[in-house]
C-alpha cells in the first residue's frame, strides 16, 4: 500500500445527507489533519475508511484495489465499556491478543505508557477514571498495535498541553517511518502547523484542502469550515 484513493463517497442515513461525494487521495508517509465543526462528517468519513461504516456509495481502494489494508490502527471517538472493568486487566488482554497475531508493538506501547503515567491507575476501574484518563487509556491500547495506517478520531481531547505535545510527536515519528496518518479535530489551533495537509469538512464535504509551507492565516483556515 502506498496510497488510499477515496472516490465518490456518498452516506446517507434516512433523509439525511453525512457525506456528500467525497474524494481524497492519502499517501503513506504523509500526515493528514481532518477538520471541522462538530457534526461535520468527521466521524463517518473515518468510519467508511477503516470499514466500521459500510452502506456508504463510492469507493475505497488501495493502490486501484477494492479493499483497504485492513493492518488499521483506529481510535474511535467513543468507547463502550464497563464502569468496574480493571485498567491493567484490560490493557494486558489487548497485549495479549496484539502478541498471539504478531502485531505487538513495544516501541509504541512504551511510549505511551511512559507518557502517559499509565502505572499510576492500573489497579484502578473505568468507572473511577476521568475523561482524560479514559482517553490515554484507549490511545495506549491503540497504538500498542502495529500498523500502516493510524486513524485517530478526536486524539487530543481531553488531553493537556505536555500530553498533546508528546503524542503530536510520537505520531510524527510514525509519519517519517513510512506510515499513513490521518486525525481529525475540531479544535487544531495547537497542532495544525504539524501536518502535511489539512482538510476542511463541512455539511459532508470537503470545502478545503490546504498544504504544509502554504501561506494561510489560522483565520483562513478556520475561515473554510464555517
Amino acid at each position: 500500500m502506498n496510497k488510499i484513493i477515496i472516490d465518490n463517497i456518498t452516506l446517507q442515513k434516512g433523509n439525511e445527507l453525512i457525506l456528500n461525494d467525497i474524494k481524497i487521495e492519502l499517501r503513506v508517509g504523509h500526515s493528514y489533519l481532518l477538520y471541522g465543526k462538530n457534526g461535520a462528517g468527521k466521524t463517518s468519513l473515518l468510519r467508511c475508511l477503516t470499514g466500521m461504516e459500510k452502506s456508504f456509495k463510492g469507493n475505497i481502494s488501495s493502490n486501484g484495489d477494492d479493499s483497504v489494508d485492513q493492518n488499521i490502527t483506529y481510535l474511535p471517538d467513543t468507547y463502550s465499556l464497563h464502569d468496574t472493568i480493571e485498567i491493567g486487566a484490560y490493557i494486558q488482554s489487548f497485549r495479549l491478543l496484539f502478541e498471539a497475531n504478531g502485531l505487538f508493538d513495544a516501541e509504541r506501547f512504551k511510549r505511551t505508557h511512559d507518557m502517559f503515567n499509565i502505572n499510576s491507575f492500573l489497579d484502578k476501574n473505568f468507572g473511577s477514571l476521568s475523561k482524560g484518563m479514559i482517553k490515554m487509556v484507549f490511545i495506549t491500547i491503540t497504538m500498542m498495535k502495529k500498523s500502516n495506517l493510524i486513524v485517530l478520531d478526536e486524539p487530543f481531547e481531553g488531553l493537556d498541553i505536555a500530553m498533546k505535545k508528546g503524542l503530536l510527536e510520537l505520531l510524527m515519528d510514525e509519519v517519517s517511518r513510512d506510515k499513513l496518518l490521518i486525525v481529525s479535530s475540531h479544535e487544531v489551533a495547537e497542532i495544525y502547523k504539524q501536518f502535511d495537509q489539512l482538510l476542511g469538512i463541512r455539511g459532508g464535504k470537503i470545502t478545503s484542502v490546504l498544504n504544509k509551507g502554504e501561506a494561510f492565516t489560522y483565520e483562513e483556515l478556520i475561515q473554510q469550515i464555517l
